[in-house]
């Protein structure tokens, strides 16, 4: 997952509403990497928390799809 944020915003990622992972922005983009193993029907969503702010709202889910054999996320809306 890559979003543009903030630089120092901290980012949280959830998979199923288990955290999994967070990491802070430089350069204004985050990118989310050591995940566990992403599998079909999986929901993946991140908080936010800028620097001298309240932490966002969850986000809208990434819905894990399968596609050839590989999974891929598709932004789902709820």
């Amino acid at each position: 997952m890559t979003r543009t944020e903030a630089n120092g915003t901290v980012i949280r990622v959830l998979v199923n509403g288990i955290e999994r992972g967070q990491t802070t922005v430089s350069g204004g983009l985050w990118t989310a990497v050591g995940l566990p193993s992403l599998f079909v029907g999986q929901r993946v969503t991140a908080f936010a928390k800028a620097p001298g702010e309240e932490e966002s709202d969850e986000s809208l889910p990434v819905v894990v799809a399968a596609a050839g054999g590989n999974a891929t996320a598709d932004a789902g809306t709820g």
